[in-house]
């Protein structure tokens, strides 16, 4: 097996945004695709481009977004509270910041 991946896959009220970071934290892989609610239909779409680009590979993988709890939930994956997840990010990139906005449900 090759580097361990990180993949995030954030699937809200109107889109599905996928990310791949390698074991550096540089990012190798993303996408932003509005789903017009035909959310399983784009997700696999999303799902079968990412299968190309962690293939061979170890990844880890965390859902987030306000219709990835039901769906990590049905299929058995971790979910991440998109807050939590905007906090943790930030403490590890930017360590020094005092202060996040978060902006989600904007629709």
């Amino acid at each position: 097996m090759n580097s361990l991946l990180r993949v995030g896959i954030d699937v809200g009220s109107t889109t599905i945004k996928v990310v791949v970071l390698n074991k550096e934290r540089e990012l190798v892989y993303q996408k932003y695709a509005r789903h017009f609610s035909e959310i399983n239909s784009v997700l696999k779409e999303n799902l079968h481009a990412l299968s190309k680009v962690i293939e061979n590979k170890k990844f880890s993988l965390a859902l987030t977004g306000s219709a990835g709890m039901g769906i990590a939930e049905r299929i058995g994956l971790p979910f991440v509270q998109e807050v939590i997840a905007c906090a943790s990010a930030v403490k590890s990139l930017i360590p020094h910041t005092d202060t996040v906005v978060e902006l989600g449900g904007e629709d």
